[in-house]
């Protein structure tokens, strides 16, 4: 299978790069910064056979993704899937909510939630014209459909902002939306969205955290890794529309 990746560079997206090249995906990669997922990429053994193509991109452009996704689909054939791990942010990204005027919000919301319409709007009219069929998946966040449980970020310098859980929400949304409009295409819409990943946290917060789920608490993105590789292969073929969530039960 062909898929294609933006947001390669990222914490999920780097670790889902290596996985489907590892599962004998050929992929096309594209970020801002493309140095250190080409470095992980370095590391793989045998992957010869596989077709790897990297380029910069910026996803909040119209004219660099479409010129992009027409490279990557020179290089690699036939894309059978898409998937979004990008996360674009201002300049004032993540203050808490007292802070946050109208522009910082605006800004984000456009830059965020504006980067993935574009990425759904271009992947899937291009692969419609070209009837190619597959699964184009975005990531979200269990903020998109459940209230901040602001008690877990009590005595630490870290919020929930409210631009993101705008963003992750519209993305559900938007998938919906996508899936009923080309229903009978070949196309399928899908999000996930994971709990709270480690990612150095202070204690305070991680103890916090677990005190809401039901085992392991924030999870590594080894867990959410597997769930993506299967939403975006035929495994999941008649899965459409629907944001899958993988939190430990935080949600709940």
């Amino acid at each position: 299978m062909n898929i294609i990746l933006i947001g390669g560079s990222g914490k999920i997206g780097s670790s889902l790069v290596l996985n489907l090249i590892e599962n004998g995906y050929n992929i096309a990669i594209g970020d801002l910064d493309t140095l250190d997922i080409n470095k992980k990429i370095e590391t793989i053994t045998n992957i010869s056979d596989t077709k790897v193509f990297i380029e910069n991109v910026d996803i909040t452009s119209e004219s660099q993704y479409l010129k992009w996704i027409n490279n990557a689909n020179d290089y690699l054939g036939k894309i059978d899937g898409a998937i979004n791990c990008s996360y674009p942010k201002g300049k004032k990204y993540g203050l808490n909510l007292d802070q946050v005027n109208l522009d910082s919000f605006n800004e984000n919301v456009s830059m965020h939630l504006g980067s993935y319409f574009n990425f759904l709007n271009i992947t899937s009219s291009f692969m419609e014209k070209k009837s190619y069929k597959g699964s184009i998946l975005c990531t979200s966040s269990i903020y998109g459909h459940i209230a901040p449980r602001f008690d877990i970020y009590d005595e630490t310098s870290m919020t929930m902002p409210v631009e993101y859980a705008a963003i992750k929400s519209s993305i559900n949304h938007l998938i919906k939306y996508f899936a009923k409009y080309y229903s009978g295409s070949g196309l399928r819409f899908n999000s996930v969205s994971p709990g709270g990943i480690i990612d150095g946290q202070p204690d305070n917060f991680v103890k916090a955290y677990s005190k809401h789920s039901l085992s392991k608490g924030l999870l590594d993105v080894e867990d959410i890794v597997p769930v993506m590789e299967f939403m975006i292969s035929k495994k999941s073929s008649y899965i459409n529309g629907q944001t899958i969530v993988v939190d430990d039960g935080f949600s709940l």
